[in-house]
């Protein structure tokens, strides 16, 4: 919980993921060590956000911490990586026109992050936010390309949007990742390597083809965690596919502020 000390109670911008709920993990058998981590993570009073009570989400994570203690030990053998990431779908409940403005406000919400925060990364997909950006606020994708090149600002995906996998066609996935890895490409100099489909309701068995011989070595997501019925018992695994040799795939976990 460190990462979240002196952290300020804000209005989350609208179209960066908030919850009101924490989510605790789970696993097979609950050792003591994640059951210190569960109740840790209840210990944080979400709800002085609702109310903007600093005072009281300030001294929630001061008793998170303290009940994290114990683990300092065990913590101090990993290595955290915690970077900020904001789904925006691209058109569902709104009009195009609405989505072009959420994407300036969430993108210029990170880019003032990284001006109060010297150590905070965001990580970005979806070529077709980045051209709306550069066509319409030209000063604000100029900040963005200065701090890919800084390495503080990270596009993933490499397709023109974060598609379904299920109904489209393999040639229509082969489009979005031609068209989205070239416009990358071409405007930032930058080749995408990891994949990034968080919010797909199931993946086609020829992912893993596509993405291969389009370049893109991993795949992020996380939608299969959530299911209360058939778990999925791994979390980092080769996903194999006959006519290529591998691809790697990993799950992208959430706990305290799920997509």
């Amino acid at each position: 919980m460190s990462f979240l000390r002196g952290a300020r109670v804000r209005r989350p911008a609208p179209g960066i993921p908030f919850s009101r709920t924490t989510y605790p993990l789970s696993c097979a058998s609950d050792g003591p060590q994640l059951k210190t981590l569960n109740s840790a993570i209840h210990e944080v009073n979400l709800d002085a956000l609702d109310k903007r009570d600093q005072a009281a989400f300030d001294a929630s994570l001061r008793s998170a911490h303290a009940k994290l203690e114990p683990l300092r030990p065990l913590l101090q053998q990993a290595t955290f990586h915690v970077t900020g990431n904001a789904h925006i779908d691209a058109e569902w409940l709104w009009p195009w026109t609405e989505t072009v403005d959420v994407v300036r406000r969430t993108f210029g919400t990170a880019l003032q992050l990284m001006y109060e925060y010297p150590d905070y990364t965001f990580t970005q997909s979806a070529a077709a936010y980045n051209e709306w950006l550069a066509e319409k606020y030209p000063d604000l994708n100029r900040d963005i390309a200065r701090r890919i090149k800084e390495g503080r600002w990270e596009v993933v995906g490499g397709m023109w949007v974060e598609p379904d996998l299920n109904m489209p066609d393999g040639e229509s996935l082969v489009r979005q990742l031609l068209v989205g890895k070239r416009w990358y490409k071409n405007a930032y100099g930058v080749d995408i390597r990891v994949g990034w489909n968080p919010d797909s309701f199931g993946y086609t068995w020829q992912l893993p083809q596509i993405y291969k011989k389009s370049g893109v070595d991993y795949f992020v997501t996380q939608k299969m965690i959530v299911n209360d019925t058939n778990q999925l018992p791994f979390k980092l695994f080769w996903w194999n596919r006959r006519t290529v040799r591998r691809c790697w795939l990993t799950f992208r976990m959430t706990t305290l502020m799920p997509i």
